[in-house]
Formats: structure tokens, C-alpha cells, sequence
């Protein structure tokens, strides 16, 4: 057993030290830290999601990664007597963030984009933090910044990045444009889609992506 002067401490395995109901966040042997309360695991990936979802769960204490990518923007075609004229898709945004939290009793809403250029959203305690825009034809996403003003948390390593224009051809033989290059830390989401030939106008289109990955108990 654990004492905290006279007070037995709860050992309940993978969820931690108690005191009653009070989970205990550190243990201190003089000035030695011997045990720090963790949530999750540490690298623990908690939302990862490309398609139309909206994901709400608590934040607790701990420092975390936290990234959106808005969806790619469709292709197009048109025809013009011997002429082809052809856009690519823009890709969509990314904001992305280093989030520590300080205090319990938070939550984080995420919403991805998976509709045809449509925006991700970061909010956190019913503040939109911001919003990953989707590409357009051939616009690039742009991001809508909210606010980074929120009790108890704390944001670095801010990443607020548009996405990459869409091509365009002008050509007898209707030459693709090719993709609009994804702006995500990984894969391709929210890759904007090659230009159509009146079929296939979402042709290789990504799209959003929501990426929550807790990083360390603080």
C-alpha cells in the first residue's frame, strides 16, 4: 500500500493512483519525482480520421499534437472548338499545434472535412480555435483563424498554412494538370484533384484529415 501521511492511497493499476476519487498526479520521494499520472499512453494517437465525422472527446491534463486539413477541391474541363481547357482542384489548409492543457474538464471538438472542398474545424470548450479551409477550383484552402485565448491552455508551435493552387491547361490535347500537392504533416489529405475530361472531376481528390495525438502527462 501507498500512505500519503495517513491516508491510504489506492493503487488501481492502469488508471492510476488514487486518493478516494482524487486521482494523485505526482509522488514525490524527497525531491525525486516518482510517479506522474498519465491519462493516456504516451504517443498515443486518440483521433485520426479522414472522412465527413465530427469527433468530440474530453481533454485532460498533458501536453498534445493537434492538426487539421480541410478537403481537396474538385477538378474541371471545358471544351472550346479544337481546345481543351482543364483546371486542377486546389488543396485544402492546414492548421496544426503543439496544445498543452493545465487543468482538467476541458473538451475537443473536431470536424473533418470530407465533402468536396470542405473545411476541418478545431474547437475547444465551444471556442472555434480555427478552421482548415477547403480547395476550390482551382483556389488553394485558405485557414480562418479563431482564437487561441482559452483558460488553462496553452498553444505553440502554431502551423497556419494555406494550401497549393490548383493547375491549368490550355491545350489541343487536353494535357492534365496533375494534383494540387497536399499541405499535411503526413499523407496526402486534402490532395486537390487532377483537372476532368468532363468524367472525372474528383479524380484522385483527398479528402480532410483530423489528427489528435497525446504527447506526455505534465
Amino acid at each position: 500500500m501507498i500512505y500519503k501521511g495517513s491516508q491510504k492511497i489506492q493503487d488501481t493499476g492502469s488508471f492510476g493512483v488514487y486518493k478516494g476519487s482524487q486521482a494523485i498526479r505526482k509522488i514525490y520521494k524527497g525531491s525525486e519525482l516518482v510517479y506522474l499520472y498519465s491519462p493516456f499512453e504516451p504517443e498515443e494517437v486518440l483521433i485520426n480520421e479522414s472522412s465527413g465525422i465530427t469527433k468530440t472527446i474530453s481533454l485532460p491534463q498533458g501536453k498534445y499534437y493537434v492538426e487539421i486539413v480541410g478537403g481537396g477541391g474538385r477538378g474541371s474541363y471545358g471544351q472550346a472548338g479544337y481546345w481543351q481547357e482543364r483546371y486542377g482542384g486546389g488543396s485544402g489548409a492546414r492548421w496544426s499545434a503543439t496544445v498543452t492543457v493545465t487543468k482538467d474538464n476541458h473538451t475537443i471538438k473536431m470536424e473533418c472535412g470530407g465533402g468536396v472542398g470542405s473545411p476541418s474545424k478545431l474547437t475547444i470548450d465551444d471556442t472555434l480555435v480555427a478552421t482548415a479551409g477547403g480547395g476550390g477550383t482551382p483556389t488553394a484552402g485558405s485557414v480562418t483563424a479563431g482564437s487561441t485565448t482559452i483558460t488553462d491552455i496553452a498553444f505553440s508551435d502554431i502551423v497556419s498554412r494555406n494550401g497549393n493552387q490548383g493547375g491549368y491547361t490550355f491545350t489541343v490535347e487536353g494535357t492534365s494538370t496533375g494534383n494540387a500537392a497536399s499541405v499535411a504533416s503526413q499523407g496526402q489529405y486534402g490532395q486537390g484533384a487532377a483537372s476532368g475530361n468532363g468524367i472525372g472531376e474528383d479524380y484522385n481528390r483527398k479528402l480532410g484529415w483530423i489528427y489528435l495525438k497525446f504527447i506526455k502527462a505534465i
